[in-house]
């Protein structure tokens, strides 16, 4: 077996142990949105783009439950296992290289981010929110939101000095990145600008190509949403193992 595939194993080993607890605490946070929003706030919206606010919000609550999940372990997982339980050391000193590491982690997250998706999902299709064959594709958006936050994540990682400065990291882009990625209101109702700048966020794009697949309402552009989630896996891809190696080795 591969190192990275062992990292794989390790982390999911460890998940079923504390499985219940994970899941309760990962998809808590998803499904009280959708319950605050799509039916609190659902209560004084009768439609939006022609679905009803609850169907809306929940649809897009899917593809975010993979950017929580993904974010929080490639920062305070994994700075936790560098900093305070030393496992990175302990493994390093096995046949694996750093980047086995980088991308053991990096798998875990997004193998992890994707079960907490399939959670939500579950839960909204017994809903009846789920009306489109399409939906068995939601997984592919997912796994390539889940990867790109976790890239971004493990870069952020390797240039932290301390765990408290992730406060910054999430309050300035995955909150950002999430109140702007589509699940609560179109961004066709920002001005231009802003619009412009909404192609930047990956969440963006893995909220609308999973609510297009949930619904059966494919997006008329999804080949470019798709492709911006592609191509900001390849351009981060080699970032983490690179500053990895400068945290642990230099």
């Amino acid at each position: 077996m591969s190192p990275i595939l062992s990292i794989l194993k390790r982390s999911l080993h460890i998940l079923k142990k504390t499985w219940l607890v994970q899941f309760l605490m990962n998809c808590s946070q998803p499904l009280l949105y959708m319950t605050a929003m799509g039916i609190g706030v659902g209560a004084y919206i009768s439609d939006m783009n022609g679905l009803s606010y609850f169907k809306f919000v929940s649809a897009g609550i899917v593809a975010s439950a993979a950017l929580w999940e993904a974010a929080f372990s490639c920062t305070y997982d994994v700075f936790t296992r560098i900093h305070y339980r030393k496992v990175y050391q302990a493994i390093l000193t096995t046949p694996a290289t750093i980047s086995d590491l980088v991308w053991g982690e990096i798998l875990t997250a997004v193998v992890k981010s994707t079960l907490y998706s399939f959670a939500v999902f579950g839960v909204i299709y017994c809903m009846g929110v789920v009306d489109s064959w399409l939906a068995i594709l939601f997984p592919i958006p997912v796994i390539l939101l889940a990867l790109v936050i976790a890239l971004i994540s493990m870069i952020v990682t390797s240039l932290t000095p301390t765990i408290f400065l992730f406060n910054y990291y999430n309050n300035l882009f995955i909150a950002p990145a999430y109140a702007f990625s589509g699940v609560f209101f179109p961004m066709d109702t920002l001005p231009n600008w802003a619009q412009i700048l909404v192609w930047l966020n990956p969440v963006y794009h893995g909220v609308t190509l999973c609510r297009g697949l949930l619904i059966g309402q494919i997006p008329p552009l999804w080949w470019a949403h798709l492709a911006v989630l592609i191509g900001l896996a390849l351009c981060l891809a080699y970032w983490p193992t690179r500053l990895f190696y400068r945290r642990l080795i230099q």
